[in-house]
């Protein structure tokens, strides 16, 4: 399908591709991967003419029929509405479409031989059919609807939308077009996580070659069935998903070293014989041998991987409250008639990882701006616990930052009793590294700025961390050191993420926004998931029996409500009963201890002789020391006892 012969592009005498050579097959999954800046972008401009190679060239066979998202509109385009632009997904199809309205035209005219433009129609029809014409439209509403777009929303022109929804509308188009070869760069920047969804199954149904630029790990393992790693300028192929590629180079990279320890060991013994017997007459022979050996040795060669991630440490935050912040029947509406939200109640307690999930526009990052305190409500109640240290990040927030300081500086003043190492060891963790970490502020790009912010938060962490968006502008190798450090925080997270993997990875409580308000999933993201295939699979035959009676199906909407909410109670129970063991144990521990101290205490009345006072006092202070945290410990484990219920 596709050929690439050492190919070569450089910028600024910067090698980015150097002698890059790889195939893609017919019908093949690929995700092309690798650091940022690495040239995933430009293989793509070479292969839709936007860039040509220094050196090197491609094939594609003749008539293959390309599929890419355009990151600019012209202002005819802009014009047009959502729909209609999305349905003109074929200049073939629309050209076909013109002359069949010209044929027709001039057959409707009285004069002249009808035979051979009906013979022309009609090969015209079938092209028109064939291209998949008359389904066009269907199509169209079926992948914008997929990706968030209402009904409403088809009807009004492009320009109206945002730049994110203005992709959308591209990727629609894009997906309809059916091509042969379909090229998608970071198709789920614009995307909530229900679209990513929707996006993934309609993936999964295209039948044409496919080469996925992404970040978005969850793509690349359920869609891709070949890896390319574009690394050092060279391109190496990989099968199977993301996920065997990453184990696949660890081994190949293990074996390797291996094999060059092996020959670096041979090397070095070959030349200490040849060192101390090529001047022996006795020995002179052998010793030739092993210089003929030794120039025979080839190096084995470990290929260097570039990886902007390293790993994060995040330090153990001071100890909250058992509840860290409260929400009770809270309202926040911007002009006093529509509500984005209106009763709402949750309750976030010391250890909870929340993940909220929702379309873009329900409010998500709203609702976090609630919880932190950065905007008021207008009803209800917000409480925020005893000794509960927030820390919010967003990319709204990144201009805050001191545009004179550097990146060093900048962390560094977040955190100044940490040692220098720390600090670079975090900034390394977002890609921050050698002169990188000089820089002003003042110079970074966007993203640049919303991984310092990131750093200059997590260096000396607060015990309860928002996070709106924190894997945006982050490469592959950073997400997964991220991921892997908040899922080991042993403070208070709550976060909005489209990244599907890392949000399965981190979150333990999912909040779901709706049209109705808050759902709460009691779970991780694939419980979530199993919850709401569950709904499905029970509400789709009340619907199909009675689609038109709206009140039972509203009832069975409330029944299937209940039984999830029953359902949650029973897998609560289940965490109840070693809960309830823990708080029996404290207690015992707790009562243990009020007995001994008060024995003790009565020793001292009936005075002891001064060696047993002495172990008396020893053991006293042990008691008292450790009293305060078993009573923390029991407070923590009872409170959350009591509000399982």
């Amino acid at each position: 399908m596709l050929t690439f012969r050492d190919v070569r592009k450089s910028y600024s005498n910067r090698f980015v591709l150097d002698d890059a050579s790889f195939s893609v097959f017919e019908g093949e999954r690929t995700g092309l991967v690798g650091p940022n800046g690495a040239g995933k972008s430009t293989i793509f401009r070479i292969l839709t003419g936007d860039l040509s190679p220094d050196k090197g060239d491609f094939n594609l066979p003749k008539n293959t029929r390309l599929g890419h998202l355009r990151q600019q509109f012209d202002r005819a385009a802009l014009e047009l509405p959502a729909l209609e632009y999305t349905t003109c997904a074929l200049p073939r199809l629309e050209e076909v479409d013109a002359e069949m309205h010209r044929i027709s035209e001039k057959l409707a005219e009285d004069s002249g031989d009808k035979a051979q433009l009906v013979t022309r129609l009609g090969i015209l029809q079938h092209e028109f059919e064939a291209l998949g014409g008359y389904e066009m439209e269907s199509r169209a509403r079926i992948a914008l609807a997929g990706l968030g777009f209402k009904d409403e929303d088809f009807s009004r022109p492009l320009k109206e939308f945002s730049g994110g929804w203005q992709m959308r509308c591209e990727l629609a188009r894009v997906i309809i077009s059916d091509p042969d070869l379909l090229l998608l760069d970071e198709p789920t920047n614009y995307l909530d996580v229900p679209a990513i969804e929707w996006l993934q199954e309609r993936l999964n149904a295209y039948r044409g070659t496919m080469i996925l630029i992404s970040h978005d790990r969850y793509l690349l393992n359920r869609l891709c069935n070949v890896i390319l790693d574009l690394n050092g300028g060279k391109v190496t192929r990989w099968p199977g998903n993301y996920e065997a590629f990453v184990k696949g180079r660890a081994d190949r990279i293990k074996q390797l070293e291996s094999q060059a320890k092996a020959v670096e060991d041979r090397r070095e013994k070959l030349e200490s014989f040849v060192d101390r017997f090529k001047a022996t007459a006795t020995k002179a022979a052998a010793a030739r041998s092993k210089m003929r050996e030794l120039e025979k040795l080839e190096d084995v060669e470990v290929p260097v991987i570039v990886a902007s991630g390293a790993r994060i440490r995040l330090a153990k935050p001071a100890r909250s409250s058992p509840t860290v912040v409260e929400l009770e029947n809270m309202g926040k509406s911007y002009d006093g008639k529509r509500w984005i939200y209106n009763d709402i109640s949750l309750t976030i307690n010391d250890g909870d990882k929340v993940g909220i999930i929702g379309t873009n526009g329900m409010g998500k990052s709203t609702l976090m701006r609630i919880i932190s305190g950065h905007i008021a409500i207008e009803k209800g109640k917000r409480r925020v616990g005893a000794n509960v240290q927030m820390g919010y990040h967003s990319q709204d927030y990144t201009e805050t930052m001191d545009p004179g300081r550097t990146v060093y500086e900048t962390v560094k003043h977040a955190a100044p009793f940490m040692p220098e190492q720390e600090v670079r060891n975090m900034l390394g963790g977002f890609g921050f590294r050698g002169i990188d970490v000089e820089k002003t502020v003042g110079v970074l790009s966007g993203g640049e700025k919303v991984r310092l912010s990131l750093s200059k938060l997590l260096v000396d962490p607060p015990n309860f961390l928002l996070l709106d968006e924190p894997t945006t502008h982050l490469d592959i190798q950073s997400r997964e050191a991220l991921q892997d450090a908040l899922k080991e925080f042993e403070g208070t997270l709550c976060l909005v993420s489209h990244d599907i993997e890392f949000l399965a990875g981190v979150a333990e409580v999912i909040f779901e926004v709706t049209p109705r308000g808050l759902r709460k999933f009691y779970g991780d993201y694939a419980y979530y998931r199993r919850k709401l295939k569950e709904e499905s699979a029970i509400a789709l035959p009340a619907v199909k029996g009675k689609a038109s009676e709206a009140a039972p199906v509203e009832a069975a909407g409330r029944k299937d409500q209940r039984r999830e909410e029953a359902q949650q109670r029973q897998e609560m129970a289940k965490k109840k009963g070693p809960l309830k063991k823990k708080v029996d144990a404290l207690e015992k521990q707790l009562a243990d201890f009020d007995a001994e101290e008060a024995k003790l205490t009565g020793e001292f009345a009936d005075a002891p002789p001064s060696s047993r006072v002495v172990e008396l006092n020893r053991r006293l202070a042990e008691i008292r020391k450790l009293k305060p945290q078993i009573e923390a410990d029991w407070e923590a484990a009872a409170t959350e006892l009591e509000e399982m219920g």
